[in-house]
């Protein structure tokens, strides 16, 4: 287990000190619930648009928010290179834009800021994981994160229980929900 690698800590003692980061760390976290992600899905038909749109808006209140010059460089875990970053930009026409000095495959390893993102984001998708839990209480079930059989098979009992549930639960453009749905 290493600080680089946020989803690696997914116990709740190792929550603790990604619970101290936080305080002590300047950030924004943005993230998309299943329903808005459709949504989004639906009018740009691609993953990489939305994770610029959110990277961007992200960056934007970061800096406007702690009111940081840009002095600093802006470096970005590659999931996309910068040609491609610019054209998604683009694509959503923020009203503000930021430059990303470094693109780089797997920068948590190589960046303590970028390591520090990568947990943060992940504490934030945990406590969405965890808000989603109480969408299916009723259904004495809890959500399991990853893409197998016990997931599908949840997944199942959730559609067959309450359809639009399950629209508020998952990306809808994942061929598993094609599966699930039986499309």
């Amino acid at each position: 287990m290493t600080w680089a690698k946020g989803r690696c800590l997914t116990t709740e003692p190792s929550r603790r000190p990604r619970r101290h980061l936080i305080k002590r760390v300047k950030y924004s976290a943005k993230y998309l619930t299943p329903s808005q992600y459709n949504i989004k899905y639906n009018q740009y038909k691609n993953s990489h648009v939305l994770k610029t749109l959110l990277h961007n808006s992200a960056l934007v209140d970061l800096i406007e928010k702690f009111k940081i010059e840009k002095e600093y460089k802006v470096i970005m875990d590659e999931y996309c290179n910068a040609t491609n970053y610019q054209k998604y930009l683009k694509q959503i026409h923020p009203d503000k834009t930021i430059d990303i000095d470094v693109f780089k495959t797997q920068a948590e390893s190589s960046y303590i800021a970028v390591a520090c993102a990568s947990i943060i984001a992940r504490i934030y998708f945990l406590n969405q994981i965890e808000m989603l839990n109480k969408d299916i209480a009723s259904l004495n079930q809890k959500i399991l994160l990853g893409n197998n059989e016990n997931v599908f098979k949840l997944a199942q009992n959730i559609y067959h229980s309450d359809p639009k549930l399950l629209e508020k639960l998952v990306k809808k453009h994942f061929i598993t929900y094609n599966k699930i749905v039986g499309e």
